[in-house]
């Protein structure tokens, strides 16, 4: 077995037991919510970033391996600290499991050979204050909060740790090393949750560090440091330039991936001209999960005995039998779709058509629940499903080319990160309501969709949102 594919194969199962820890604490929620899923959510990115990254001969592979390796190390300590402290969850044992096995992921990586890439990360000065302002900014979030309270207890700094280090390691790490939009993300993400937090709270809880340390991820999240082609590699790709003819200047040629050579595609990616495969995994996938979320939204197995609460919209009872009908619909057309020829019309056009419009009537019933109209409050359950699957019939009627090098693996690897990230943004915390940070996580949810479903795509060796790359090559 090869270095790379005995990493690849390590960080697949870890991956695996991520998503198995993170269902599991989704579906035994403590008053503060899901702590584990949430850490976890930011890992299981930065595990996929890796994976893509290792794949492509990209610069920083050990270094977003390790990053996504450590995330989860943290994350599981803090679930075992909580444990600890007396307040252990269903989820501990998970928690105790997930340790060993990052930190058996950590050394495997250190320990690992890596072979040298064909590509640098340029850094400019303002990279590297950014950097430096960044860390004293985490930092700083992370240890004013546990000194204002007048109480340094244990759990309470874990919770802390868990909380921003995760994101920040890993967000910083993929920016580091030229994919600025995952940090740009995670801080437009932040913003939003402080937004809903100003709103209810006052203004004052957004007046934090942590606004600030928000607006300087997105900042740099939008201009990353650049990826570029090393000097040595610069033969290998000059036959693929050799039908340029517009210079960018003095010796540089851009490379572009449709110019490239030609390499074999991953096994289940679809060429560029029908259905992406990602596709019909996505609407499978979805589809699997929509008609139970749906019903579960709509019929809460939970009393509702009350005499102050507000008068049923006059939408419930039609929309009962709208939601039986589409919760039906959906599943079945997701299976014409991933049965059908990926070049057939009818399967690909009419079929996902159909089922957008149904998706788009539960969507509606999404906006009225978080608005806090009765009797809709619980259908957010079946939020991340009706995106998932809508993004699957989107891109079957769309057939974007650059999901088109997205096989199977990647797709379900992608939506599974993005079903926790969404799940975990709408379950939110017991002890208070915010609306506005559970749209901005969902919608956060779908665009890592189907960036990673991209970065998954890129060819070996090529950045995956770098359309150019500029090489020098001597004339």
């Amino acid at each position: 077995m090869g270095r790379l594919r005995f990493l690849r194969l390590v960080h697949a199962a870890l991956f695996g037991l991520a998503v198995v820890g993170a269902v599991l604490d989704l579906g035994g929620l403590s008053f503060i919510g899901p702590t584990l899923a949430s850490g976890l959510s930011y890992s299981l990115v930065g595990l996929l970033l890796g994976m893509a990254f290792l794949r492509q001969g990209r610069p920083g592979r050990r270094a977003m391996l390790l990053a996504a390796d450590g995330a989860i190390l943290i994350v599981a300590l803090s679930a075992v600290g909580f444990a600890l402290a007396d307040r252990p969850e269903q989820v501990t044992p998970v928690a105790v499991v997930l340790a060993i096995a990052a930190a058996g992921a950590l050394v495997v990586v250190l320990t690992a050979s890596v072979p040298p890439c064909d590509a640098g990360v340029v850094r400019s000065g303002g990279h590297r204050a950014l950097l430096v302002a960044m860390v004293v900014l985490g930092v700083v979030s992370t240890v004013v909060p546990a000194l204002s309270t007048g109480v340094l207890s244990g759990s309470y700094l874990l919770s802390l740790v868990g909380g921003f280090v995760p994101p920040l390691l890993v967000g910083i790490v993929a920016w580091w090393f030229g994919s600025g939009w995952l940090l740009a993300l995670i801080g437009l993400s932040t913003l939003g949750a402080l937004t809903n937090y100003a709103i209810v709270l006052g203004s004052g809880a957004v007046l934090t560090t942590s606004s600030l340390l928000a607006i300087i991820s997105v900042v740099a999240g939008l201009r990353p440091p650049r990826v570029e082609v090393m000097p040595y590699a610069e033969a290998a790709n000059a036959a693929a330039t050799a039908d340029v003819e517009t210079d960018t200047g003095p010796g540089l040629v851009p490379i572009s991936v449709s110019n490239a050579p030609d390499t074999t595609p991953e096994p289940g990616a679809a060429p560029a001209s029908t259905r992406p495969t990602a596709a019909a995994v996505w609407a499978a996938l979805g589809g699997a999960l929509f008609l139970p979320s749906v019903y579960l939204g709509r019929f809460p197995p939970v009393l509702i005995d009350c005499f102050d609460c507000p008068p049923p919209s006059p939408l419930a009872g039609p929309s009962i039998w709208v939601d039986i009908v589409v919760a039906l619909l959906v599943p079945l057309a997701a299976v014409v779709l991933a049965a059908a020829p990926t070049s057939r019309p009818v399967a690909n056009g009419s079929v996902a058509i159909v089922a957008l419009v149904g998706v788009a009537l539960i969507l509606v019933q999404v906006g009225l629940g978080l608005a806090g109209t009765s009797p809709f409050e619980y259908l957010p359950a079946a939020t991340p499903a009706s995106v998932l699957v809508a993004v699957g019939f989107l891109a079957a009627v769309v057939r974007p080319p650059w999901l088109a090098g997205t096989g199977r693996i990647a797709a379900v690897a992608s939506g599974l990160a993005a079903l926790v990230w969404m799940f975990v943004s709408i379950a939110g915390s017991f002890a208070i309501d915010l609306p506005l940070a559970k749209v901005m996580g969902l919608v956060t949810g779908a665009t890592l969709l189907v960036a990673l479903a991209h970065e998954a795509a890129a060819e070996p060796g090529r950045a995956g949102w770098d359309d150019q790359l500029p090489v020098h090559i001597p004339r």
